[in-house]
């Protein structure tokens, strides 16, 4: 076997150790979160996409596709001369993408169910403009392995772009206002708990830069959007509300006890904290990064 052979193989070996571990699952709830989370993140993804290049006649490679939120942008910047090829795990989001793009009556989209992580389920002279994702990267062990593998397919001169959680600010918030929010950050520890042994990586926006760079990229440019708030928002309770019930199953093989979490009462009992506390609290800030493939 050849140095470059022996080389993609340890590539590839590496990949496929490095398979997602989506801890939230594709429960008809964890599916409507996610298009609440799409359309709230509509605006900043499009405007991303368009600042990093995506434009007509493109050809894309979508990472997680997801229930098809960011794959219909996608549809609409590259036209009906473009192309999208998605790759997705869950035949659950599949069966809603596969909806949706039917209603929306694109014919320029293909999925691809496959596990990202393992080797590119491609035509090896198959040929990209662009690969971009959407919190993704973030539930990848190795996600600069899984990019390496995926821009042998890019041409030279394509982009890669990804926009990807980070919760440093959100933290730090949290934990200034500990005395004032006590279940708020129970909570957190919870989740953080319940990931921790997935794949999820909770500073994924700052380690753009070092996947892109160990992908074998050039530095990419990174914008940082965070939202913050006082007191209440509706919005992130119900969210909260939503992922922890999706990680009871794991939060219980843990220890954590259905009764502890008391999921049907949270939701009041995080709202009337929220309020009393009246505290400056962050979403998980939204890192966009793009480079071009030399």
């Amino acid at each position: 076997m050849g140095k470059h052979m022996q080389h993609l193989g340890s590539e590839v070996t590496r990949a496929r150790e490095a398979s997602s571990d989506y801890a939230l699952g594709d429960s008809l709830p964890e599916r409507q979160r996610l298009q609440e989370q799409a359309m709230r993140l509509c605006t900043l993804t499009r405007r991303f996409l368009e600042d990093a290049g995506i434009a007509e006649g493109m050809r894309v490679l979508e990472f997680g596709s997801g229930t098809a939120a960011v794959t219909t942008i996608l549809a609409d910047l590259v036209g009906k001369s473009g192309s999208i090829v998605g790759l997705e795990r869950s035949s659950a989001m599949l069966d809603q993408a596969r909806a949706q793009i039917a209603d929306a009556r694109l014919q320029n989209v293909e999925f691809i169910e496959c596990t990202l992580g393992e080797e590119m389920p491609l035509a090896s002279d198959r040929e990209f403009d662009a690969i971009v994702g959407r919190l993704i990267l973030t539930h990848l062990a190795e996600p600069a392995a899984t990019l390496k593998l995926a821009i042998q397919h890019l041409r030279p001169g394509g982009i890669v772009a990804f926009q990807e959680a980070d919760f440093t600010l959100c933290d730090q918030l949290r934990l200034m206002s500990r005395d004032r929010l006590p279940l708020v950050n129970k909570v957190c520890e919870w989740i953080d708990a319940a990931t921790e042994r997935a794949t999820m990586n909770r500073h994924m926006g700052l380690d753009l830069y070092r996947t892109f760079r160990l992908a074998g990229l050039p530095p990419p440019r990174i914008h940082f959007h965070t939202e913050v708030y006082g007191g209440l928002s509706e919005e992130r309770v119900s969210a909260t509300v939503t992922i922890l019930r999706n990680l009871l199953p794991r939060l219980e093989r843990m220890g954590v006890s259905a009764e502890a979490v008391d999921i049907e009462t949270l939701g009041v009992r995080l709202t009337a904290e929220t309020i009393d506390a009246d505290a400056v609290q962050a979403r998980a800030s939204i890192a966009s990064a793009w480079s071009i493939k030399p």
